[in-house]
């Protein structure tokens, strides 16, 4: 997710947007994924892994 998407949802200035992206990445729940110093996005990679492996366990035990 980019930065002004987060603003925009959020309802919070560009200076709460970055400071929330900034503690959420020291934290390790997100990663920079972009490489550049302009047009960032953000991902939660390990928790998108972890939903998909639950979809994957909810579609396993539906088909038995």
């Amino acid at each position: 997710m980019a930065a002004r998407e987060i603003e925009r949802l959020s309802a919070s200035s560009e200076q709460q947007t970055y400071r929330a992206i900034d503690r959420l990445v020291d934290a390790g729940f997100i990663r920079e994924i972009t490489g550049r110093k302009r047009n960032r996005v953000w991902v939660a990679a390990e928790l998108l892994a972890e939903l998909d492996d639950l979809d994957r366990r909810i579609a396993r035990e539906m088909v038995v």
